[in-house]
């Protein structure tokens, strides 16, 4: 017996389970498992940069040029 209780059966003694001959073929994958790339990736670190560049140009601008900013403003 076992700490819980239960009998112990050796492994000889247990009768083989019976393999199912009629099981249905295995589903398709929903996705191929190496689509094939058909379009090259856009570089967009280009783009990126160059707004972030007129960006940091724009802050510059209106950090230095602050009174004659708020000189427009009425």
């Amino acid at each position: 017996r076992s700490i819980d209780g239960d009998e112990v059966v050796p492994v000889d003694e247990l009768a083989p389970l019976p393999i199912p001959t009629n099981l249905p073929p295995p589903p398709e994958p929903l996705m191929p498992i190496n689509p094939i790339q058909s379009k090259r990736k856009k570089r967009r670190w280009p783009r990126v940069l160059f707004l972030i560049a007129i960006l940091s140009g724009i802050g510059a601008a209106v950090y230095f040029q602050q009174d004659t900013i708020m000189e427009l403003i009425p």
